[in-house]
């Protein structure tokens, strides 16, 4: 009898673990499914913007309505609100906490912008082939700034103080606003990026990356490995994004350390940002995380065929603004 009971127990107990068991894989399957149903519906349906409470894990369409067919270039915060720039469709600026938004590019002749920057309340573009405007009247009205300005592919915006400057296909001008003239202070260079931080300025052009630690009197390369498509600066670190896909960061201003991640080939990366602890960054295989500092990364979201070409932190939420692949390479070529 005694027997029989062990026997009994045993059964019971096996059954038991068999039916935990079956609950945690069943629990466990349909997350994985359900985290693969909604990578699936943004590839099949790309939105522009997207957000991610979670470091760039899972990303989730907004409840705002923004036009579907917009292809973002780029997006700042503007208070709590968001101004986002496109490749087709202008500029476009949210109000009411996000909820709605408004073309505030009426006024400008092209719709292609290159260029997004803002200070204080002064809205800076740069518009395709057609150079430098302002405005600082939320986009109700535009002004431009070209002036004498000799290269009108305007690819960089960034104010220093009240100093002006803009990165073209043929270098860096700045702008004397008394005189409303712009002075050539660095050529035969095209610009692709501005940062600034603690007075110094970082340019990333087609032959690495400059730095100005003179309010832009003055330029010195502090990397060269080739083009540059975008860079950042992350916890007082600069990231160089390079079209070969290789990405560097700053141990300090002048020691460097190559990031191993992948998927990485044929791709380069479009951005990076930084939230809380963690490092998101984006190519054409989807998002990237580091918990490190850029040491070592993991591929937390995958995508083929939308490209996530900027992002914005607002709080600890992150806004993703985002081109469909097959659309941005047939404006690459």
């Amino acid at each position: 009898m005694a027997i029989l009971k062990s026997y009994f127990h045993l059964y019971a107990y096996l059954m038991l673990c068999s039916l935990v068991s079956c609950g945690t894989t069943n629990n466990s399957s349909t997350v994985e499914q359900e985290k693969k149903e909604k990578s699936t519906t943004i590839e099949a349906s790309r939105n522009p913007v997207y957000f991610t409470d979670d470091q760039g894990v899972s990303w989730n369409q907004p409840s705002f309505q923004f036009p579907p067919t917009a292809q973002v270039s780029f997006m700042q915060k503007f208070g709590d609100e968001l101004i986002v720039a496109t490749d087709n469709m202008g500029l476009f600026m949210s109000e009411h906490n996000l909820t709605d938004w408004n073309d505030v590019s009426n006024s400008l002749s092209g719709k292609k912008i290159n260029a997004l920057y803002l200070s204080e309340n002064t809205i800076f573009v740069g518009v395709y082939n057609q150079g430098i405007f302002e405005s600082k009247d939320q986009g109700v009205t535009w002004n431009s700034l070209n002036y004498d300005l000799a290269n009108l592919r305007v690819r960089a915006i960034i104010k220093l103080s009240d100093q002006l400057f803009v990165g073209t296909d043929d270098g860096i001008f700045t702008f004397n606003q008394e005189q409303q003239t712009w002075s050539h202070l660095f050529k035969s260079v095209q610009v692709n990026s501005f940062n600034g931080y603690k007075g110094n300025i970082v340019a990333g052009t087609n032959f690495g990356v400059l730095l100005s630690s003179q309010s832009g009197e003055t330029w010195d390369w502090i990397h060269e490995l080739g083009a540059v498509h975008n860079t950042a600066i992350l916890d007082g670190k600069i990231a160089v994004m390079y079209f070969s896909g290789e990405v560097y960061m700053s141990n300090e201003w002048g020691s460097w350390f190559k990031l191993n991640y992948s998927p990485r080939e044929l791709s380069y990366v479009y951005e990076m940002e930084q939230v809380d602890n963690s490092i998101i960054m984006s190519n054409n295989y989807g998002i990237h995380q580091s918990f490190d500092g850029g040491k070592s990364w993991k591929h937390v979201f995958k995508t083929e065929n939308i490209v996530f070409m900027d992002f914005v932190v607002i709080e600890n939420t992150i806004y993703g603004g985002t081109k469909s692949w097959n659309e941005y390479r047939k404006k690459s070529k």
